[in-house]
């Protein structure tokens, strides 16, 4: 692939202003290969490098997290480990990609919490940490373990039985599903033998999976930890604990857990959870607890037929788009949340324009480009370049999609079937005065990467 550069072209096409930092006595320099900065000067760039060998299929997303950049292809998930920006001396062993898993063939939303990036599309559900690729959520086991009496013991009374499955990460994380459905035994002074505790299920590279024994009675007064079982093979167990012991071991604390709604459309981090939509529902999940979602955490945001685009957190306040409205998360806790209306008649219809940005939250409307302010939606392309673009050239709104870097705000669209052959860029730089410009690098994925200052760019040739 040849080099590339960006390219700027002003009104007349050359540049005559005279700048001794860039331009030699009396040279005309037609303005390619420079960056448009501030008015009257232009910066030259660096090249852009490959960051692989390989060709690839079309690339829907570049993401980097910590030090590794993530490729989503096709419907391959493919990750290369990389120093470039913390280490400069850092020369990698190779620029490959490595395939670590699959999903769909479509543009992922990516966030990052603690050691994980969240991948969700509306289509499927995605973790990925460490070069591996997770199920999002720990199933609870389906059956219920048997329960009989063995040879003379110390349990004395009706017991209710229960399971679950424990999964270790490699990165430390622990995530434990909610419990089995129960099993029931009766016994006086007799060990208690159980069968049939199950084998999770959970398929995913270099996890240790543990299954956790509880029981309850009436005389306990609660469902108290028996055992961790340390493995993902045994299925029996004599259970010769009295009811004192147990009582000083941790109490049951995922009876409410269910596993997050698969496949979620938009997802954001706020207060410390994870919010997810689906439909019309609001879903979040447990402080710290990125896993864990309980089966009450949920609410309805918008009428039947009004199905949610988008969830953003922007300054200290939770806001969720449809297409025909802004919504607003209010209330002190989740015991108290509620949901509000904003003062809005325009929403989102595409969730990968939704970008937040210190001025207000940019998203794409049928006419154009909105900033919404946490009260009202404007049209802000409206004025300089009007309509036109949006409901006549643009020939599939679903195709499009945006990226922020800090500055500017650059819009990818066709304007034959779904083939992105354009890119509008809006300057934020001297705000509330914006200034448009195109790029004829159209890239397939593109991210800025704020901790390092890198621009990570594809195209599908």
């Amino acid at each position: 692939m040849p080099e590339l550069m960006d390219t700027f072209s002003f009104d007349k096409g050359l540049n005559t202003r005279k700048n001794s930092v860039v331009l030699q006595e009396g040279e005309l320099q037609e303005c390619n290969g420079f960056a448009f900065e501030n008015d009257g000067y232009l910066k030259p760039l660096k090249p852009r490098l490959q960051v692989h060998h390989s060709p690839y299929g079309q690339i829907r997303n570049i993401h980097r997290y910590q030090n590794h950049i993530i490729m989503a292809e096709g419907e391959n998930i493919r990750y290369k480990w990389d120093m470039k920006g913390y280490c400069d001396r850092y020369i990698p062993a190779d620029e490959e990609f490595t395939t670590i898993g699959t999903g769909t063939p479509q543009r992922y939303r990516m966030i990052d919490y603690r050691d994980w990036v969240f991948m969700v599309n509306g289509h499927a559900n995605r973790l990925f940490s460490r070069g591996a690729l997770y199920p999002w959520g720990v199933n609870a086991p389906t059956s219920a373990p048997g329960g009989s009496a063995g040879a003379s013991g110390n349990p004395s009374g009706t017991y209710s039985l229960y399971y679950t499955y424990l999964v270790t990460f490699p990165n430390g994380e622990q995530v434990e599903s909610a419990p089995s459905p129960a099993g029931s035994v009766t016994v006086t002074s007799k060990k208690i033998e159980w069968t049939g505790i199950g084998i999770c299920q959970y398929n995913s590279a270099n996890v240790k999976i543990s299954r956790i024994l509880y029981r309850y009675s009436s005389t306990l007064g609660a469902t108290y930890e028996v055992i961790e079982i340390g493995d993902n093979t045994t299925t029996t167990y004599s259970d010769d604990e009295a009811d004192g012991t147990i009582q000083l071991n941790p109490i049951i604390s995922t009876e409410d857990y269910d596993v997050p709604q698969d496949p979620f459309t938009d997802i954001d981090l706020h207060l410390q959870r994870v919010f997810g939509i689906k439909g019309t529902y609001l879903y979040w999940s447990e402080t710290y607890l990125p896993f864990n979602f309980k089966t009450s955490s949920d609410i309805n945001v918008s009428t039947v037929g009004e199905d949610l685009v988008g969830v953003r957190s922007w300054g200290e306040q939770l806001y969720i788009p449809s297409r025909q409205k802004w919504y607003r998360l209010y209330g002190d806790s989740a015991d108290t949340w509620g949901i509000k209306t904003t003062y809005t008649d325009r929403g989102v219809i595409n969730t990968n324009t939704i970008d937040v940005t210190r001025y207000g939250i940019l998203g794409m409307w049928y006419d154009g480009i909105y900033l919404f302010d946490g009260s009202f939606s404007k049209n802000i392309t409206e004025k300089q370049i009007g309509r036109k673009l949006f409901t006549d050239t643009i020939s599939n709104t679903d195709a499009c999609y945006s990226e922020w870097d800090g500055a500017h705000y650059y819009f990818y669209y066709p304007t034959s079937g779904s083939v992105l052959d354009n890119c509008l860029i809006i300057d934020f730089a001297y705000y509330p005065n914006l200034r448009f410009y195109n790029d004829p690098f159209i890239a397939t994925a593109h991210e800025y990467h704020f901790s390092t200052g890198r621009r990570y760019l594809a195209r599908l040739d």
